[in-house]
């Protein structure tokens, strides 16, 4: 009713808004929750389904709960979503645009997801992150794959605010996927930014 979005996690979450300055619009936005910092083991979202395939041998399993944050709320505003189909999808990404020879079509670029995940990493070397959750449609998940962006699916597809498949990924390994698969792509997401991050959790 007061239009404000709030939830369990907010109070141990990070938010990000990115802003288009040629007309001081914000244009995206992402949060990374983070673990409680008084009860480490409390769920993250992507916890609370009880579907999640562990394999105990995998490093990536056995993350210290303070170095595990979930990514969550990501979003790209209405007024940037132009195209066929992008309004029906909260990050903007349509199964057409998974099919675009970037090399060749530079406009399809997708520099507001890019933009939303540099975040994302700044978020997390802040808060000294090294495991990510994310719970995203399968579009995103391939798009984000082209630019080295790899996540490992560890469950079948939910139903959370439409169809989304849990991931997990380490920080360590995206990053050298990225630089191996599209320099470029690594250079923009760790080149320093102007950004006004919060720095605590918030209240």
């Amino acid at each position: 009713p007061d239009k404000i979005e709030f939830d369990e996690y907010d109070y141990r979450s990070v938010h990000c808004l990115l802003m288009y300055r040629p007309s001081n619009t914000f244009i995206g936005t992402v949060r990374l929750i983070l673990a409680d910092p008084q009860h480490s083991n409390l769920p993250y979202p992507i916890e609370k389904f009880d579907i999640l395939r562990r394999t105990s041998r995998d490093k990536m399993w056995k993350p210290p709960r303070t170095k595990l944050a979930e990514i969550s709320r990501f979003a790209v505003s209405k007024q940037f979503k132009r195209r066929r189909g992008e309004s029906l999808f909260p990050h903007g990404i349509t199964e057409s645009l998974n099919e675009i020879d970037w090399h060749t079509i530079k406009r399809w670029y997708p520099h507001i997801t890019l933009g939303l995940f540099q975040a994302i990493l700044h978020m997390s070397r802040q808060h000294g992150v090294e495991y990510w959750y994310a719970n995203m449609e399968p579009s995103l998940i391939r798009l984000l794959s082209r630019t080295g962006i790899k996540f490992t699916p560890v469950g079948p597809l939910v139903e959370y605010y439409g169809l989304r498949q849990p991931c997990i990924g380490v920080v360590e390994n995206i990053l050298d996927d990225i630089q191996n698969i599209r320099y470029d792509v690594w250079e923009f997401i760790t080149s320093e930014i102007q950004v006004t991050i919060d720095s605590n959790i918030t209240n």
